[in-house]
């Protein structure tokens, strides 16, 4: 299930221009470093707050929107309803971890260099700025922490998802790099930075966790991100105050870790439509695949997909009697199921409009499936279509497969069934005819 030479061209494609994303991102950020004191015009931009954002934050996102695109972030308020306590349980379990780490280097400092640790009696530039107006900061805090949530782990870290078996490097390298380019803290702290560094590694990986746990979920992070940011700022008002904003979260976090757990699985969970009403919100399934891939959806899973759905776009649809997609077309038809041709080389098939691609489906017509009946180097624009207009259901057909196009579909919500006859399945299932209109 390898897909063919062009998918995976156009795969290596795809990580080249995430590679330049990233490359933009690091000059952005590091720029503000040197440009200033190299190009003295250039301090005229650098020393504004709103230029400032423009250069950190601003050119990297136009970046990765024009090089990446912006499916990572397409399922930014994923799972609503559990994000909020697996993101804190991850903010209390790292944030925990993180005080133990720094307690042990504070440990080792003092018994190998303790003169290092009067470096970090040094004031904080940052903090130094936001003196004159503390509470200016506390609001953007949360602007900043929305910038590079959607920056670090919707781009560089989701951008993996499905992409590897195991989302714990991608994790990894991510937060290695949101905290290394923290450099304000090497050039304050010196030798004593390596004890702040870990805290923000350590951040920086829950918030990449809640993103994988949760299918994608990025307002959660952001919100903590903020909140970890503004308590900083809110000590120059209160220190008692931001002490209490730093860690009650923290561990109220750690309370509900261990109550409910941290939402992990082996791999990222199979999405699985359960509520029906215009297919409504995914769950997600706690079924574990196996050694070699995720595992195709389960009978009942295929049944909740069958019986709830009213509307499937047949991708590839013939208008030729004697094809399989034309012969399956008309069986979905005499079981009640509304037909959405796609296909730009015909005009009507099965008296129904032909479109010519998912995109080209007007949004007034829901489409509950996309059943896909192309050549497995088609599969993927098709895919990132149903992606964009939000089909929870991709069918390839018998015969069809495309394991990167499948990888992507599920790390965006997507159920996806390959190598499949869904009339077979209809008949195999006993599947009664829809009732309802379509």
């Amino acid at each position: 299930m390898g897909g063919s030479p062009r998918a995976a061209s156009l795969e290596a494609g795809a990580v080249g221009r995430y590679a330049v994303g990233v490359a933009v991102l690091v000059l952005a950020i590091t720029s503000q470093y040197f440009v200033p004191q190299t190009i003295p015009g250039a301090r005229a931009i650098y020393g504004t707050l709103a230029g400032d954002l423009a250069i950190v934050y601003g050119i990297p996102i136009v970046a990765f929107v024009l090089l990446v695109g912006v499916e990572p972030l397409r399922r930014w308020n994923a799972d609503p309803r559990r994000a909020p306590v697996l993101g804190l349980g991850w903010y209390g379990a790292m944030g925990l971890l993180a005080l133990v780490v720094t307690v042990g280097l504070l440990i080792v400092y003092e018994a190998v260099d303790p003169g290092a640790l009067q470096l970090l009696s040094r004031p904080n530039p940052v903090l130094q700025a936001a003196s004159g107006d503390p509470w200016f900061f506390v609001g953007l805090s949360f602007v900043v922490g929305a910038f590079e949530e959607a920056i670090f782990r919707g781009w560089i870290f989701g951008f993996w998802m499905g992409r590897t078996r195991s989302w714990m490097m991608p994790a990894v390298l991510s937060s290695v790099l949101f905290a290394g380019l923290h450099l304000y803290y090497g050039t304050t702290y010196g030798a004593a930075s390596p004890v702040i560094f870990p805290t923000l590694f350590l951040a920086g990986f829950g918030f990449a966790a809640t993103y994988r746990v949760t299918g994608g979920n990025l307002v959660v992070p952001a919100a903590l991100h903020g909140l970890y940011d503004a308590s900083a700022y809110l000590t120059l008002v209160s220190g008692t105050a931001g002490l209490a904003v730093r860690y009650l979260p923290m561990v109220a976090g750690a309370i509900c870790a261990l109550a409910f757990g941290l939402g992990l699985s082996p791999d990222p969970p199979s999405p699985v439509v359960s509520s029906w009403p215009g297919l409504g919100a995914p769950t997600w399934s706690s079924a574990a695949p196996d050694a070699s891939g995720p595992m195709p959806p389960t009978d009942d899973e295929l049944r909740r997909v069958l019986t709830g759905a009213r509307t499937i776009a047949v991708v590839g649809l013939s208008d030729k009697p004697d094809r399989d997609s034309n012969e399956v077309a008309r069986y979905l038809q005499g079981q009640g199921y509304r037909v959405v041709p796609v296909n730009p080389a015909v005009s009507e098939v099965l008296g129904e409009r032909s479109y010519l691609s998912l995109a080209d489906v007007p949004p007034e017509i829901h489409v509950d499936v996309a059943v896909i009946f192309r050549r497995d180097d088609a599969v993927p624009p098709i895919v990132d279509e149903a992606i964009a207009r939000g089909v929870p259901v991709v069918w390839m057909q018998l015969g069809v497969e495309h394991a990167v196009a499948a990888a992507k579909a599920r790390a965006h919500g997507l159920l996806v069934v390959e190598n499949t006859c869904s009339m077979a399945t209809l008949r195999r299932l006993k599947i009664p005819p829809v009732r309802g209109p379509a």
